[in-house]
């Protein structure tokens, strides 16, 4: 049983590695009397179910093309979790966040989750979180990222009772990179107290066609406050 949030990455390689590396784990919470949740695809949910049996049903499953679909989710549904327990907060989790098919922008984010995940809880919240990597279809550098983001790295099956002490991760690295460039095309638009209705139109303008109109509203009232912000204490025009 857990004394502090452990954050772990499994490495493992197709569906049969997983199985045998994730089911021990859950099981293993189970008799422990801990409350599990797994987050994975639903192809996977149907593998674990069928190798859980009647032990499948203390599960909390989740569909993480579902819950995944925005990244930035993730964490907030792992503290759910906690929440939704802190009466008794002895969990284990399971989470894999990365698949082949994620965008380039999606796999940014979801590394970005991985790191944060280790600041994300109290360090005495006695809780244990895997995430599985599939090696076997992940990217090297995914794989290497996925071992630089997780204190705990595992290998192989049956490690759950003797995991290598925790190595210390640096949670913002991937925050240090450069954001992209903005796509073309990109207006500029200058403003002074004259010209600030204009502005403010051509931001209506820009936002109606892609935003709900109440959206469309709260994103004008916004602007509008940055523009007075810039002409009271900005020197005039922005």
């Amino acid at each position: 049983m857990a004394t502090a949030f452990r954050h772990e990455a499994l490495l493992y390689a197709g569906d049969d590695e997983f199985v045998e590396a994730t089911v021990p784990f859950i099981v293993d919470g189970l008799a422990r009397h801990e409350h599990v949740m797994v987050a994975v695809s639903a192809a996977k949910i149907e593998l674990l179910r069928s190798s859980l049996g009647w032990d499948g049903r203390w599960v909390d499953f989740v569909d993480m093309a579902e819950l995944g679909t925005n990244p930035g989710r993730i964490i907030s549904a792992w503290r759910q979790f906690v929440f939704d327990h802190r009466d008794d907060p002895h969990l284990r989790g399971i989470g894999e966040p990365v698949w082949p098919e994620r965008t380039p922008e999606e796999l940014v984010e979801c590394q970005h989750h991985e790191r944060l995940l280790n600041v994300a809880f109290p360090p005495g919240l006695p809780w244990r979180l895997l995430c599985p990597y599939d090696v076997s279809t992940l990217d090297a550098a995914v794989v290497d990222e996925a071992k630089a983001a997780h204190p705990y790295v595992h290998e192989q099956a049956g490690w759950w009772d003797d995991a290598p002490a925790g190595r210390a991760v640096d949670p913002g690295r991937p925050l240090d990179e450069p954001l992209a460039d903005l796509p073309p095309p990109v207006r500029e638009l200058g403003f002074d107290a004259v010209s600030r209705a204009d502005a403010l139109t051509a931001v209506a303008e820009v936002a109606g066609p892609g935003l709900a109109p109440a959206r469309a509203d709260d994103l004008g009232r916004a602007v509008g406050e940055v523009f007075d912000n810039s002409l009271r204490h900005g020197g005039g025009s922005g």
